[in-house]
Order: structure tokens, then C-alpha cells, then sequence
């Protein structure tokens, strides 16, 4: 059991993350084998813990079941649906393609945002809210 209060072991937890630098270049100068450990440590700094919050966890739209589902309401023409999205994905991810100098696309961007927005909308609204610890830090040392 510890005798230390919850602030301290934060601040601690903090300061002495599993990747911080300060760990990883001690981790290589202790030696391998079972060593005891008896220190005394004075840790000063400021902890700062922000207010928790609610939010909604990041949609992760099912990308094959929803290519699935326009292949088959698709109906004969579904194999040309999935070439043509294909096709559109090529062409989006292709390097030094301009697609925003066709003035067609760009005519076309706000309805697709709109649509965008109402889906992102229907789907996060359907999702329960996630409840998240607020952030924290530790500007500090050991002295």
C-alpha cells in the first residue's frame, strides 16, 4: 500500500511516463536482475488537471458493408458501381491531381457537404456519449 496522496501520484505518473525520455535513457543503465530500491524523492511543479468531459466517439462508417449495399441496390449495374467508385478514389488519391480547379466538382462540393453534414449529424446522433477524463500535466521535477 501506498502512503503517498492521489495528487502526488499523479504528479509522479506524470513526470515519470513509461515514454518519457527521462525513463527510457534510465531504463538502460539499470542493470538486469532483481534490485532494491529505497529512495526518498521530493517532487516539485504545478499539476494541472482539466474538467472532464462528454463526447461522442468517432464514427467509423463500415466502408465494405456500405460498398456492399450499393453493389446490391445497384442491382446488374452493381459491379460498374463499385468500378466507379474505385475509379473516384484513384483519382482523389492520385498525387498532384487538381480536382479543385474543375469547376464542375466545385459546383458540386457544397450539396456534397450538405449531405455530409446531415449524415455525420444522423450518425453521431444515434451514438451514446462517451464520458472522458479531463486532460493532464505536469511541469515539474524531482529535486
Amino acid at each position: 500500500m501506498t502512503k503517498l496522496d492521489p495528487t502526488t501520484i499523479v504528479a509522479c505518473a506524470k513526470l515519470f511516463a513509461p515514454t518519457s525520455k527521462l525513463v527510457k535513457d534510465a531504463r538502460k543503465l539499470v542493470p538486469v536482475g532483481t534490485v532494491t530500491v529505497n529512495a526518498t524523492v521530493e517532487l516539485a511543479g504545478v499539476l494541472k488537471v482539466d474538467e472532464d468531459y462528454d463526447t461522442t466517439p468517432t464514427v467509423s462508417v463500415p466502408l465494405l458493408r456500405a460498398l456492399c449495399l450499393v453493389a446490391q441496390r445497384a442491382g446488374f449495374q452493381g459491379p460498374a458501381a463499385l468500378a466507379l467508385v474505385g475509379d473516384v478514389l484513384a483519382d482523389v488519391l492520385a498525387p498532384g491531381s487538381d480536382l479543385d480547379a474543375n469547376e464542375e466538382l466545385a459546383a458540386l462540393t457544397k450539396d456534397a457537404e450538405a449531405q455530409l453534414k446531415t449524415l455525420r449529424a444522423a450518425l453521431t446522433d444515434k451514438l451514446p456519449k462517451a464520458h472522458r477524463a479531463g486532460a493532464c500535466s505536469f511541469k515539474g521535477g524531482v529535486r
